[in-house]
């Protein structure tokens, strides 16, 4: 045996299995990757289950069981993009807390911009793609209610750029 072969065979002995919840967390985040490859490359139409499946290495039916239509893998890849990395939404995400706790306007704004261009840097293809299916009747709700989220959030930070940022009284009311 060589010492290659006897460092494989040691890597996979020290090497802990994955839960099958940590897999299942996986598939589902290469079928969102590839799903946002696929809309982005091809739009909304002309995305197909089977090229989403190929691309993340899985069968068709498995794509179809964990997301149920293509409106709902939409709507998936929407929301990854938009809560990123760590899965939080915007107001749980560091730049949030920075904001609200900045003690001028100048350093809240700083931090809005800064936390939403990452979110938009995120999102900005497929919420392109999403835009486009209009005729989606899920995505009709789904897309109202982010909206809705968006603005909620933007107006709760709008008293922490108030201060002593100079701006108008009601300028954005």
């Amino acid at each position: 045996m060589t010492t290659a072969s006897i460092d494989l065979v040691m890597s996979r002995v020290n090497t802990p299995k994955r839960t099958r919840r940590e897999q299942a967390a996986a598939t589902r985040e290469r079928m969102i990757r590839a799903a946002t490859e696929v809309f982005t490359e091809a739009g909304y139409v002309g995305a197909r289950m089977n090229d989403i499946a190929t691309r993340a290495g899985v069968a068709v039916q498995t794509v179809y069981f964990t997301f149920h239509t293509k409106g709902e893998l939409l709507q998936a890849c929407f929301d990854h993009a938009v809560l990123g990395p760590d899965r939080l939404p915007p107001e749980e995400q560091t730049f949030y807390a920075e904001l609200l706790a900045a003690r001028s306007g100048r350093a809240a704004l700083k931090q809005f911009v800064a936390g939403n261009t990452a979110i938009l840097a995120r999102s900005a293809a497929i919420k392109e793609v999403a835009e486009s299916a209009q005729h989606e009747p899920k995505r009709q709700r789904w897309w109202r209610t982010a909206r809705a989220c968006a603005a909620r959030d933007w107006g709760a930070s709008w008293p922490c750029w108030q201060k002593g940022s100079g701006y108008a009284r009601g300028l954005m009311r």
